[in-house]
């Protein structure tokens, strides 16, 4: 019989898990290999010192058990009784206000990211009652509501305002990876229409009375659910806009001016915001971070492009007696930083820098022209680079250089030498945007002469509520790099679907996942860079990649195979190069998808930076088709020599089709590859290469072999076979609990019959008492028994319904998905003549 205490665990295991089957999306008939993937915690932040319990969903989170947070301050556990999916976050009080990454952690890995804000102020919940102005939820001033929008619904909130309290009302949800689009409008509690934000989600209201006010709250295009989720902070504190200058040397203490709104001791500034509204400076002395080499970890919630991986900032906050004010990015610059002079606007005399140089300035509006003249010698190669997009400005800039001259009446000639409006594409690809609005031009100066700027911003949003900066940086060649990591994307396996997924990092026993790695190089930077992985977990291994000088993009592989345990490793992406400096160290920057979409020629498709690469390493779950090179050993050929490449092939699934396999990993392969038919029920393949033709160049060089491949597997070979195990186990216990219960009923009329008998007989023979007494005591026992009995055929029922739902939840699917070989290392070497 299985002891009962098996059957309370297996039925104690197994309960929370039914509905974890369910949290998820439903995924496609034919999918990728199911790699955790998260869409939603809600709420998403709270305040620091408190506790909050948050909603996590996605696709693929069977078995979650834990969240990990990208700050060591906030933690998350599970109480019993908590239901599946939910979680309860503790946020310790010395957690600094911000943006940071929050993943699950499950059967199929650690998820991809998503933000949770922390702030220090009060957090409450959008109630399920604010869709009129009526019932509108009441909110206070300084705090923050968390809610999701509905479905051609709106949500309304009220508070109470006093008069000539300046108060900003800003709804956040892209800048938290939310899909909504946010509409603000602001009423009196006339029903009057007093402000609005189409975009932007920021109003700026003074009260000209105490009185009571209500926001209504939708998204643009009237959508919904779990995934429209928004921050909606109601406050008087302090608001920045920008800083002049918005970018300084590292390692230097500069005095900023901070440009703002409620700043305390604050003076007014002789421009108004975007929105019209008056702004007030202030003067900061900063020590700005980093030194002329190194690189700054750019903060992952504050709303940056995917473009601004190339720049290097720091975040900073105003802390005052009435809380901390908003975020303000400050880049570093450099060269020199100098600030925009108005007076060099709208046609005036153009303002005179020394360069190199880097202008902090602002567009004022749709006419905006800003000039900046500068001497240059014959010769000379200046950059000439406009950077306010990828500041996150809503600007579109355009630079114009031309060449000014005077004739023998000092009357000014002009000759345009050059223009650029928008950057190519840096680097190819639709998963991680690296095209930017920004301009940049290559000045190489043919004579001696004074050169004149200008700058412009092609695309004026009056709507937008963000300042319109830029920096002007004119310097002369300096070559660098920055490198961002990210996902390796696969794409859908039907050629013509425009669909886009997010991709998993999901490390199987047996398997070999790629990571791709993206060099942003600067200046003709064209250094070979090393690659290498750091912070694997224990059988994990990666060797080092070379990427080559004229190279953009890597792919480096990470291969598990003897894994001791489940893990969860954070990457650090090392680059080295080596220059005239000597050898420098590039760590990488980290980039994703946001969001997936249904066509991407349709949809804009959603990237930003993170705060760290985290791998899911599962030892449970073995991958389906494992190829690995069959030596460990390096392959040397000679520049006009063949070689043999050989790989192992172990499959553990059904395979419907042969195998296309791609030999890649070096441009003289070919865009797609050394391509290599192979029988679906092959053990091995080789690859050929004659180096006469393929011309692959000497030194060392690190290839591999990838294929495309349909199959049909078990979603989870290990839950499967656990839940198996489960319903096996359950059955034989129901059927022993059934034979216990039988004969424990069986036992019962008699017993009932003798007491029936002993209590006649009792009441005139005493002495039949004990007996009584002791047949009581036995029918008792038996009751007793029975009780038990069907408490552990209860919890041995729900085991057994719980396990046939997860076989039915783990059961075979049709899967398409890329896999990766092991790296084989070949060396292409000239023999030493004898």
């Amino acid at each position: 019989m299985l002891p009962c205490s098996n059957i309370r665990r297996l039925a104690g295991v197994f309960r929370p898990l039914l509905g974890c089957l369910f949290l998820g999306l439903p995924f496609s008939v034919v999918a990728q290999l199911p790699a955790a993937r998260l869409d939603a915690v809600f709420p998403p932040g709270g305040q620091t010192g408190t506790r909050v319990e948050v909603a996590a969903s996605g696709a693929d989170l069977d078995d979650s058990h834990s969240l990990l947070f990208s700050h060591a301050g906030i933690l998350a556990s599970r109480t019993p009784g908590m239901a599946e999916g939910r979680f309860s976050v503790t946020i310790a009080s010395n957690t600094p206000p911000g943006d940071y990454e929050v993943r699950v952690m499950g059967r199929f890995g650690v998820s991809s990211s998503r933000l949770f804000s922390v702030g220090d102020l009060p957090v409450s919940i959008e109630n399920a009652t604010n869709g009129s102005p009526e019932s509108g939820q009441a909110i206070a001033m300084d705090s923050v509501v968390y809610g999701q929008a509905t479905s051609s619904k709106s949500d309304f909130f009220r508070f109470d305002a006093r008069k000539a309290v300046r108060l900003f009302l800003e709804c956040e949800a892209e800048a938290l990876d939310s899909k909504m689009e946010p509409t603000l409008i602001l009423y009196s509690r006339e029903n009057q229409e007093v402000a609005r934000s189409r975009r932007g989600g920021f109003i700026d209201f003074t009260p000209p009375a105490d009185s009571s006010y209500y926001v209504r709250i939708h998204d643009q295009l009237n959508r919904g659910g779990t995934e429209f989720f928004y921050r909606l902070t109601l406050t008087s504190r302090a608001h920045l806009d920008f800083s002049i200058p918005s970018a300084a040397l590292p390692g230097s203490n500069r005095v900023f001016t901070i440009v703002g709104r409620n700043l305390p001791g604050g003076k007014p500034f002789p421009e108004k915001s975007p929105d019209g509204k008056p702004l007030e400076q202030i003067e900061i002395s900063l020590n700005v971070p980093g030194d002329p080499w190194g690189q700054v970890p750019l903060p992952a919630g504050l709303g940056l492009p995917s473009q601004a991986a190339g720049v290097d900032g720091f975040d900073w906050r105003l802390a005052t007696s009435n809380r901390t004010s908003n975020p303000l990015f400050i880049s570093i610059a450099s060269v020199p930083a100098a600030t925009e002079q108005e007076a060099s606007s709208n046609n005036q005399p153009a303002q005179v820098v020394e360069v190199p140089v880097d202008v902090s300035g602002r567009f004022q509006g749709a006419q905006d022209l800003d000039a900046y003249e500068f001497q240059a010698k014959k010769g000379q190669v200046w950059i000439i680079e406009v950077l306010s997009h990828r500041l996150g400005s809503p600007c579109d800039p355009a630079l114009f250089v031309q060449r000014i001259s005077k004739d023998d009446k000092g009357k000014e000639a002009k000759t345009d030498v050059g223009e650029n409006y928008d950057a190519e594409t840096v680097i190819p690809g639709k998963e991680y945007r690296t095209d930017t609005g920004d301009a940049m031009y290559r000045l190489e100066v043919k004579e001696d002469g004074t050169y004149r700027v200008i700058v412009r911003d092609q695309a004026h949003s009056r709507e937008s509520p963000k300042a319109r900066v830029y920096r002007l940086v004119i310097r002369p060649p300096m070559p660098d790099v920055r490198l961002v990591a990210t996902p390796f994307y696969v794409p859908p396996a039907n050629n013509d679907s425009r669909e886009m997924k997010v991709p998993g990092v999901f490390l199987r026993k047996d398997s070999t996942i790629a990571l791709k790695v993206m060099a942003f190089r600067r200046d003709g930077f064209d250094l070979p860079i090393q690659l290498t992985a750091e912070g694997l977990p224990g059988g994990v291994t990666s060797p080092v990649v070379r990427m080559a000088g004229d190279s953009r993009t890597a792919t480096l592989l990470l291969t598990a195979e003897d894994l001791p345990t489940n893990a969860v490793a954070r990457l650090r992406i090392i680059g080295k190069s080596i220059g005239p400096q000597g050898e420098r160290r590039h760590e990488a920057r980290v980039g994703g998808m946001v969001w997936g979409v249904a066509n991407h020629e349709q949809e804009r498709v959603r990237s930003r930076l993170g705060d760290e690469f985290v791998v899911g390493v599962s030892a449970e779950e073995v991958s389906p088709l494992t190829m690995e090179a069959e030596s460990a050993s390096p392959i040397d050929v000679s520049p006009e020599g063949k070689a043999k490449i050989p790989f192992l092939i172990k499959q553990r699934a059904e395979f419907p089709n042969n195998f296309k396999l791609r030999l890649v990993g070096h441009a003289a392969l070919g865009g797609a590859g050394k391509e290599l038919d192979v029988d679906k029920k092959a053990t091995n393949a080789v690859f050929e290469i004659d180096l006469a033709q393929t011309k692959l160049p000497e030194g060392e060089h690190w290839l591999h072999v990838e294929t495309r491949a349909s199959l049909k597997v078990l979603r989870s070979i290990a839950a499967h076979r656990e839940a198996e195990s489960t319903k096996a186990e359950s059955e034989k216990a129901l059927t022993m609990l059934k034979e216990s219960q039988d004969k424990a009923k069986a036992a019962l009329p008699d017993l009932s019959k003798q007491i029936e008998e002993l209590e006649v007989q009792v009441k005139t023979l005493p002495e039949k008492m004990e007996a009584l007494m002791k047949a009581k005591e036995a029918k008792a026992a038996v009751d007793g028994r029975l009780a038990e009995l069907s408490k552990r055929h209860e919890e041995t029922t729900q085991a057994k319904t719980t396990a046939e739902n997860r076989l039915k939840a783990f059961a075979s699917k049709d899967f398409n998905d890329l896999f990766f070989s092991t790296p084989v290392l070949v060396r292409v070497t000239t023999p030493k003549a004898k």
